[in-house]
């Protein structure tokens, strides 16, 4: 069988960023090691049903295995899916944002932030 990208990105790797991600045609688990990602954005067009079991399996992962110091948060929100559950995490560097100007805002801090 012939790994892929993302199977080939969690192999082997003592990592607090490693997080499941679905199943493979063997019905085993896929995990992405988003240490090796950098940064990571999860978007979801407007036409598309974001998937809330996944962006919420992924941020409680991380959340259960790393601590303030070690990984931080901006989560925008502006569909409105249910990340305000997560408000009030240490982790978050803001608020869930809502607003649109306030999300370029962030976004583009942290590209500054990045680069």
């Amino acid at each position: 069988m012939s790994e892929t990208l993302l199977e080939t990105m969690s192999q082997d790797t003592p990592s607090n960023l490693i997080v499941p991600i679905g199943m493979d045609e063997a019905g085993l688990q896929v995990e992405l090691d988003m240490g090796k990602c950098g940064n990571c954005m999860i978007d979801f067009p407007k036409w598309m049903t974001p998937n809330h079991d996944l962006v919420n399996t992924i941020l409680v992962k991380l959340l259960s295995k790393n601590v303030p110091q070690d990984l931080r948060f901006i989560l925008v929100d502006q569909s409105d899916v249910g990340l305000n559950v997560f408000e009030g995490v240490n982790q978050l560097l803001t608020p869930v944002i809502k607003d649109t100007e306030r999300a370029i805002s962030a976004l583009q801090w942290s590209s500054k932030e990045i680069m």
